[in-house]
């Protein structure tokens, strides 16, 4: 074959360029999921705290894609992470309460079974409680350490387990799920107390043994009793806890860049769900679906694939396990409910309804449209919030926005119709082991009494529709008073 005249080669060598720089970016080998359970994103310096908190993740954060407004599907452990991994509404999932919980469905299939198909090698490490294997959180791992109190052994247990894996074939693909309680239970180093806490600050708080157990509890007239200067101690020792972990992630992501895996890898860094401070009186969490419970963070980092962004649209956590699927040329199970994230990878594309249930103390929540409507088994059963001009959800503005409340009403009555309907995928009740039960003792949900319930925990399978229909009811008698009101004028 003849060579190009050479007048023609600078354009050749043009097109190469150009077809070069067309070629689609490199798909991530590994995959790494690490949930810091109870993470605040306003707590780390990513989302505008203080940086000398979460220089780890504030890191990640400048490398990877931000979501500013994540959703998760629950305020507790257990519907959440299931939810996160089943992509599965878990309204659909029907786990229970705190002291009657039930085990994820065999027949939900999660994103380690996905992967597991794949070919991927598959690893968890978890602190165990409601993100155990008892709870059916083992399906689809080659190896599910049983709890790792601490988020330091289970991260050099992960890292032990990645080189054993490249010995045996140095090419295979994994996933590996981390998960701690360490942020749950105000767990820090005693440096990291230091930095934090000022040894001159005074609060009957710093005399609990164990601050996440004694919160977690929610007594009620001790949150009514707590002042400000309460709320700066809990706040300072979560901040503690949080440096601590954040370092810790800090050894595992050096632990992959010392392996060469780091940018072969789609790192995920999440949460569960927030803590209350005080916010709308309760501590701990799975009591109420205000934001201080359901906003998490979202940081996902693979810089071969994905440019630095920031998205500002709302998306939900049952969106992540698709979205994972997807960046890996894989293709999604027809049961999940989620959708990938791929089109709000550069920062644009609109915001997505997130639905959040929780059954402990029942609630049913809808946060789309820069509002926030949700009912709840106490008084007042309905409530709804304008998120753009109150943010603290300080206002309930249903009697001035009645259309968009019952337009909210509608929704959750159809979307509670389809869960009721679907019960193929509803958690297998069980009796959970002796050391499950000391390690949510020892969590705080199983405190005893009314403290652990506070004092408004639902049946198990709370009726939906019966407090959906008395609503209506509700609503229908305020706007016939308020028709009554305007003739009489």
């Amino acid at each position: 074959m003849p060579s190009p005249p050479r007048a023609l080669l600078p354009a050749l060598a043009l097109l190469v360029s150009l077809s070069a720089c067309s070629d689609p970016p490199p798909l991530p080998t590994h995959v790494v999921v690490v949930s810091i359970d109870t993470l605040r994103p306003d707590r780390l310096g990513a989302y505008g705290h203080r940086e000398d908190v979460s220089p780890t993740i504030d890191r990640l954060a400048r490398e990877g894609v931000v979501f500013e407004e994540a959703i998760a599907a629950s305020t507790w452990t257990l519907p959440s992470h299931a939810a996160l991994f089943t992509s599965l509404w878990p309204a659909m999932l029907d786990l229970g309460r705190f002291d009657a919980p039930a085990k994820v469905s065999d027949a939900a299939t999660t994103l380690a079974e996905v992967l597991d198909d794949a070919g991927y090698r598959t690893f968890g490490a978890t602190a165990g409680a409601f993100v155990g294997a008892e709870f059916g959180f083992d399906q689809g791992f080659d190896t599910f350490l049983p709890p790792q109190k601490r988020f330091e052994p289970a991260v050099e247990r992960a890292l032990a387990w990645i080189d054993d894996g490249r010995e045996a074939d140095a090419d295979a693909p994994c996933f590996v799920f981390l998960h701690t309680y360490d942020v749950h239970n105000y767990v820090a180093t005693a440096d990291d107390r230091r930095r934090f806490v000022a040894p001159s600050f005074r609060s009957f708080l710093a005399t609990k043994r164990n601050l996440g157990k004694f919160l977690q509890r929610n007594d009620k007239q001790v949150c009514e009793n707590m002042g400000d200067r309460d709320w700066v101690y809990a706040t300072a020792r979560y901040d503690a806890a949080v440096a601590t972990a954040d370092r810790t992630l800090g050894r595992f992501v050096d632990g992959l860049a010392e392996r060469g895996m780091l940018d072969d890898t789609l790192l995920i860094v999440t949460s569960d769900h927030g803590e209350e401070f005080g916010e709308h009186g309760r501590s701990g969490h799975g009591y109420t679906v205000y934001d201080e419970n359901v906003r998490v963070p979202l940081i996902l980092r693979h810089p071969p694939s994905l440019p630095a962004a920031r998205v500002p649209a709302q998306v939900p956590l049952v969106d992540v396990a698709p979205t994972v699927v997807d960046l890996l040329g894989l293709e999604p199970p027809s049961s999940w409910q989620g959708r990938t994230l791929a089109p709000l990878l550069d920062g644009d594309g609109p915001s997505r309804p997130a639905f959040v249930s929780d059954t402990h103390v029942p609630h049913l929540a809808l946060r789309d449209d820069g509002f926030k409507y949700f009912l709840s088994s106490m008084r007042p059963h309905e409530h709804l919030y304008d998120l753009s001009s109150d943010p603290r959800e300080r206002k309930n503005v249903v009697a001035s926005h009645e259309e968009r409340a019952a337009e909210a009403l509608d929704r959750l009555a159809r979307f509670a119709e389809r869960a009721a309907a679907e019960t193929r995928y509803a958690g297998a009740a069980l009796t959970p082991s002796d050391e499950a039960l000391r390690s949510l003792e020892q969590f705080g949900y199983l405190a005893g009494g009314s403290e652990s319930r506070g004092d408004d925990a639902g049946p198990p399978g709370f009726d939906w529709s019966a407090l959906i229909e008395r609503v209506r009811r509700e609503a229908a008698e305020r706007r016939a008073a308020a028709a009554e009101v305007a003739e009489e004028r």
